[in-house]
């Protein structure tokens, strides 16, 4: 139920990655592919599994070559 709510959300929270609203509540994107919603640095919400493979393939694309 719960990761059904912060896949509610809008995905423009977690864009370009990582929000900080107010150094308290911070909209997070991990490389687990996972959106998460963290409050003074303790994970109180989290996504389904990939919820954030858009964010990073789109933000976090490695370097040709690498």
């Amino acid at each position: 139920m719960r990761a059904l709510l912060v896949d509610l959300l809008p995905m423009t929270l977690w864009q370009p990655g990582n929000l900080y609203a107010g150094g308290r509540l911070h909209f997070c994107v991990g490389w687990s592919d996972e959106r998460t919603v963290e409050w003074q640095g303790r994970q109180i919400l989290a996504g389904k599994p990939d919820g954030a493979a858009r964010i990073n393939e789109r933000y976090f694309q490695p370097e040709q070559g690498d």
